[in-house]
């Protein structure tokens, strides 16, 4: 039997899984959530909770989340060390490279675009694994394009205004031609996503909670299936 353990490591809440490779079984998978405790206190909690992990399932092959760069100085460094440690654990068991993998290589492996929503990836674990039933499966299939959908009619529906207001420009008084450009340039902030960008967050990450409801399986688990099954 092979074993594959992943790990989608974060100072705060750390997922974890664990996936038989020939037959394809999710063995296991939770959190490491080393809360109210001082940073380095917060390492030792996550050294020894990552050790646990490794000896319950005495995995063949370790795959962690690479790094990727943010604007945050502070929060890069405290991730490196997080990180740091779960791969020292992870080599001290292996006696081998551990295997690091960027978030759009293990998403693309999947057959999920770079930029899927956390509720893409919960979703697309709970299909592998039969999580959920077809006939919920479906409903929140449906949920996601209708959001998509509305979307895509707002933003057709908007350039159709910003048009409209340009031809109205030509034969305005100086105020009116400000005010109108006021607008445009309202519209083309909506075209950017700036405002409803925030507004279909939070319908994507009302489903992503539906779906933990249901399955237990919140987005920094769901994360760490992925990168496990990008390994199968």
């Amino acid at each position: 039997m092979s074993i594959i353990l992943s790990f989608d490591v974060s100072s705060n809440s750390t997922g974890w899984a664990s996936i038989e490779k020939e037959t394809k079984k999710l063995l296991g998978f939770g959190l490491i959530r080393p809360k109210k405790l001082e940073n380095q206190e917060k390492l030792f909690y996550f050294a020894n909770r990552i050790q646990g992990i490794i000896d319950e399932f005495e995995p063949n092959d370790i795959v962690i989340e690479e790094v990727v760069m943010c604007s945050s100085v502070s929060t890069m460094r405290v991730l490196a060390r997080f990180q740091g440690v779960a791969i020292y654990k992870a080599f001290a068991y292996l006696n081998k490279e551990v295997e690091l993998i960027e978030p759009t290589k293990w998403k693309k492996k999947i057959g999920l675009l770079g930029n899927a929503e956390k509720c893409d990836i919960q979703l697309n674990a709970c299909k592998r694994f039969n999580l959920l039933t077809t006939d919920k499966i479906k409903q929140i299939e449906d949920e996601l394009f209708e959001i998509r959908d509305n979307n895509r009619i707002l933003s057709s529906t908007l350039r159709i205004e910003s048009k409209m207001l340009k031809k109205k420009m030509h034969n305005c008084s100086i105020q009116d031609k400000e005010d109108i450009n006021n607008e445009i340039n309202k519209i083309n902030s909506k075209l950017k996503g700036k405002i409803p960008r925030q507004e279909i967050k939070k319908k994507f990450a009302k489903i992503s909670e539906k779906i933990e409801s249901m399955t237990n399986i919140n987005t920094d688990i769901a994360d760490a299936i992925g990168i496990a099954m990008s390994q199968l």
